[in-house]
């Protein structure tokens, strides 16, 4: 199963289960996995920027969460800070 953040005005909105039979590729993180994820997505009417994350935090610095920042410089996710410390990824 692919795991797939929906990305609004660079926060993270949402974060769903995608059968990877439904990507380019199973879903693997490459250029082309991501747009058939868009394109997928889009196809059942879930608009937005939608971007591939990982369960075990193998790419994109760690596994998105809902409120998470994602960083296209970095191509990361950041998780919210609480009483100004950032939040341990439970994944690591």
């Amino acid at each position: 199963m692919a795991m797939a953040a929906r990305i609004e005005n660079g926060i993270v909105r949402e974060v769903l289960v995608v059968d990877n039979d439904k990507l380019f590729d199973g879903g693997k993180f490459t250029t082309k996995g991501e747009k058939s994820l868009n394109t997928y997505m889009h196809s059942i009417g879930l608009d937005g920027d939608w971007k591939l994350t990982s369960y075990n935090s193998k790419f994109r610095g760690r596994y998105a969460g809902k409120g998470f920042t994602y960083d296209p410089e970095l191509d990361e996710f950041i998780a919210p800070e609480q009483n100004g410390i950032e939040e341990e990824d439970p994944n690591a």
